[in-house]
């Protein structure tokens, strides 16, 4: 029998009645199969949700398997402000996309600590977007923040996807907009700042959907990930 105490990334029908989640824990990302949970009066079911935090007792054929099967369950946390929020739990689902993507064992710190402030913030998108720059460190994607990135001035007033970071108003491109000191402040903190920081970036000003696709077109430009998710936000977006 072995633990595996992580956080559910997806969850596919398999076979008949069952279900193949991911997994994520610090070990890595484990394949684990719930017998049953297509049934109706599953007991395992309703405690094996996406982006809950549980922990599973599994089982494997053999030292060699791939894929455990699921003994017992227990729901560590259900994180149920996040439910209740239809944005929330679009930031979430966007969260486990890109951890699929990835898929770096290192990343379950970050996916935890990212779910917990989701949770309990009243500015979701700031959650977001903190997650999204952390993304880009790992990775060693950083945007130049400390002035032009191409000329070096610090009168800046954009930002360049393709230059990799700030433009001052000499160097930027026709097609790129000029942002409001506040946007490039934000953008500016949310390089420097890790998730300690966190209480700071919510109390300062408002944050949007644009935060995170700003923080998103260098994951995307450089980290060469994808995110269907973002399509979701857009619609809750337009609602408001």
């Amino acid at each position: 029998m072995k633990e595996i105490k992580g956080i559910i990334l997806s969850i596919k029908d398999y076979r008949e009645y069952d279900t193949l989640m991911q997994i994520m824990c610090e070990e890595g990302i484990y394949s684990v199969v719930g017998k049953g949970h297509r049934r109706m009066k599953s007991k395992q079911a309703p405690l094996c949700q996406l982006f809950a935090y549980v922990s599973c007792i599994c089982h494997a054929k053999n030292e060699y398997a791939t894929i455990y099967t699921l003994r017992s369950v227990q729901m560590l946390t259900y994180y149920r402000k996040i439910r209740e929020d239809l944005c929330k739990q679009a930031i979430a689902l966007f969260f486990l996309e890109a951890v699929l993507q990835l898929k770096e064992g290192e990343l379950f710190e970050h996916l935890k600590y990212a779910l917990d402030l989701l949770e309990d913030s009243t500015k979701p998108y700031a959650a977001a977007a903190l997650f999204a720059a952390q993304l880009t460190h790992l990775q060693g994607i950083d945007p130049y923040v400390d002035g032009c990135v191409k000329c070096g001035s610090k009168q800046v007033s954009g930002i360049s996807v393709e230059h990799g970071g700030f433009v001052c108003r000499e160097c930027m491109r026709a097609q790129e907009a000029v942002l409001t000191v506040e946007e490039l402040r934000k953008f500016r903190l949310l390089q420097k700042a890790d998730y300690t920081h966190y209480a700071l970036l919510e109390s300062h000003g408002d944050w949007n959907l644009q935060d995170l696709e700003r923080q998103l077109a260098f994951l995307t430009r450089y980290g060469f990930l994808q995110f269907n998710s973002v399509e979701l936000l857009e619609k809750i977006a337009a609602l408001d």
